[in-house]
């Protein structure tokens, strides 16, 4: 993209840090502007067809995307940065915004409710400054009138983690994790597979 030429230029002795500077931040605007077209477009396809297929590689690129804009901060005090801290914001609030509206727009009528929940890992990637407010979760949650099989329990535990802003959800969580463990007699619990893996899960981020 552009971006080795102005980390060589910065290590040169004698350069304008200041004009080479003023020419990477060039670079950098047409490089966000195109990743904002490019994340509107892999939304849009995912949108047209959300199954686990598109659902798998609209979460590769996207990972991509963040891997690569998380190395932000002062080019001219680190010549590898790729984006000013502004840049990388502008890249997550767009892919929060567009994640935002998969969650709004996903309801008990589709069966695309998973993959609406892998989202929340791509989500939660993006940092703590982008956690959803707890009324969006509790909305996606009661519009999509999610079951909390397996597999929801196990990605809405990843995504509350340890943050007390959804302690209201985790104690819902928590009461439906229990239903579980008693609709199953005591003894068919370590022979059954999924309280199996539910138990690993929860030792390993407890609620």
């Amino acid at each position: 993209m552009g971006f080795k030429k102005y980390e060589r230029l910065m290590s040169k002795e004698n350069t304008n840090k200041d004009e080479v500077e003023l020419l990477a931040q060039g670079v950098q605007r047409k490089l966000t502007s195109f990743l904002v077209s490019l994340i509107d477009v892999v939304f849009f396809v995912f949108n047209s067809n959300r199954q686990v297929n598109t659902t798998l590689k609209l979460q590769k690129t996207m990972n991509a995307i963040v891997i690569y804009a998380k190395r932000h901060g002062d080019f001219k005090t680190n010549p590898e940065v790729r984006f000013q801290t502004i840049s990388k914001d502008v890249i997550f609030k767009k892919i929060q915004d567009e994640i935002a509206l998969v969650l709004a727009t996903t309801d008990s009528h589709r069966y695309t409710l998973h993959e609406s929940l892998y989202l929340l890992i791509l989500a939660k990637e993006l940092g703590s400054a982008y956690l959803f407010s707890p009324e969006v979760i509790k909305s996606f949650i009661e519009k999509s009138e999610l079951q909390y099989n397996l597999f929801a329990c196990i990605i809405l535990m990843y995504y509350y983690a340890n943050h007390k802003c959804y302690d209201t959800q985790k104690t819902l969580l928590k009461e439906n994790i229990l239903k579980k463990y008693r609709l199953v007699a005591e003894q068919e619990r370590k022979r059954n597979s999924e309280l199996t893996i539910l138990t690993a899960d929860m030792m390993t981020c407890p609620l």
